[in-house]
């Protein structure tokens, strides 16, 4: 006759570990204290808190600046919550990443890769502002260059309504440095740090959180007992 074993959370039959009871969580130590161990269910818990706040955060903002944008209104200042969220957010995540690695037996430098989309998002901004500050940089020179021939007015008025705003003298002044530099750096950027962001968010749930702890599961008599 087989001998049935009570669930240590009937709402949650999968957990095995005594330690990865929800009851046992403690939120400060998983998000501030990098010197504990997370078990796997914490560690996923708290990963998806940040997850969802990120989420949360990217979905609110754009909502809003789109609405207010078709309206005539005026919500950048709202901007600011993205960089500011993701700032907390990081730190954050490293502490649960060290964690985490602690309580399976790897090393913690490992956490750092938390870091990678900022990093690789950061050298791809670089690089492509350099290009496009040297691209801004001869635009003024054109702009400023004299008109050697005069066109004829109507080919001068064609050429507004077809190239306005691309070059200097005739056509327009060229954007603002700064403008123009954001606007063919942002983009790859971006994407850069979409794409690592998904190698990482892939490591974090199929590695770092499936890892086995190092210490075997405790008997479960003498953690409730203890």
């Amino acid at each position: 006759m087989t001998e049935t074993v009570d669930a240590l959370d009937p709402k949650r039959p999968w957990i095995t570990d005594p330690r990865d009871l929800p009851a046992k969580q403690n939120w400060f130590g998983t998000f501030l204290n990098p010197f504990g161990t997370s078990p796997k269910v914490h560690f996923t818990r708290a990963w998806t808190v940040l997850f969802m706040a990120r989420v949360i955060t990217m979905a609110f903002v754009i909502g809003v600046t789109m609405v207010a944008g078709m309206t005539g209104g005026d919500a950048g200042a709202l901007m600011v919550l993205i960089p500011v969220v993701f700032a907390l957010t990081i730190p954050t995540s490293l502490i649960a990443h060290i964690r985490r690695l602690a309580d399976a037996g790897k090393p913690a430098v490992l956490a750092g890769l938390v870091f990678l989309p900022v990093i690789l998002a950061f050298a791809a901004f670089i690089a492509v502002a350099g290009m496009a500050s040297a691209e801004h940089d001869r635009m003024m020179a054109e702009a400023e260059r004299p008109e050697t021939t005069e066109a004829p007015a109507e080919a001068r008025e064609e050429g507004q309504g077809e190239r306005g705003g691309r070059r200097g003298g005739r056509d327009g002044p060229p954007p603002e440095k700064a403008e123009f530099v954001m606007q063919r750096a942002g983009a790859p950027a971006g994407l850069v740090w979409a794409l690592t962001s998904l190698f990482v968010m892939l490591w974090s749930l199929m590695w770092v959180a499936r890892k086995p702890s190092k210490e075997p599961e405790p008997d479960r008599q003498d953690y409730e007992t203890a």
